[in-house]
């Protein structure tokens, strides 16, 4: 859906999507190799811009670039998306970042915290292929806790894929989020120190 939500961080901000980011998500997920544990795209930014459209009307999915502030470099996407605010729920997700990137841990910090705070929502959930140990590790060392193995989950390339369930609820967050908040802390004077 359209909104208007820009979420400031350290390093990196999460600004809302737009049909002038078609190139880019075309790019992103067409190019990178991690792209195989994604649903396919077309690799037309007309078709990228249809399914934006159809995206502007949908309720409850909040898409976002993640760009470096520095320079205003679109670096990533995700979303929050099915947010369900009768049961507080939501899952996360269309989430990738360049490979060149350090956005990982703060567009993650950023969009939990939206979900929480500025939501209000009680829980937080996001499913990755099974196979994707990369992004598994990196649920897992950010201190998500594990839910049940979903089986046949994703269907990608006639390919039948179990996921791995990561949960996060509200009361989690304020225990994980000093944490990470640190960690992106340090990745930003990383960066920053740079410019």
């Amino acid at each position: 859906m359209r909104h208007s939500y820009q979420l400031e961080g350290e390093a990196y901000r999460l600004r809302p999507i737009g049909d002038a980011d078609a190139d880019f998500i075309v790019a992103l997920r067409g190019q990178d190799i991690r792209a195989r544990f994604l649903n396919r795209i077309s690799l037309s930014v007309e078709s990228q811009l249809e399914w934006l459209s159809a995206y502007y009307g949908r309720e409850n999915d909040y898409y976002f670039v993640v760009e470096k502030k520095r320079d205003n470099t679109s670096e990533g996407l995700i979303s929050l998306y099915d947010v369900d605010v009768r049961v507080g729920r939501a899952e996360w997700g269309r989430w990738i970042v360049a490979p060149a990137s350090m956005a990982a841990l703060e567009s993650v910090t950023l969009l939990l915290d939206f979900a929480f705070t500025r939501l209000g929502l009680a829980e937080v959930y996001s499913n990755t292929i099974a196979g994707n140990a990369a992004v598994n590790s990196f649920h897992d060392g950010c201190g998500f806790r594990r839910g049940a193995l979903q089986r046949g989950r994703f269907k990608i390339d006639d390919q039948v894929h179990d996921a791995i369930r990561h949960e996060c609820t509200g009361d989690e967050w304020k225990e994980i989020k000093p944490h990470l908040a640190t960690k992106a802390l340090r990745i930003a004077k990383r960066i920053n120190s740079h410019a």
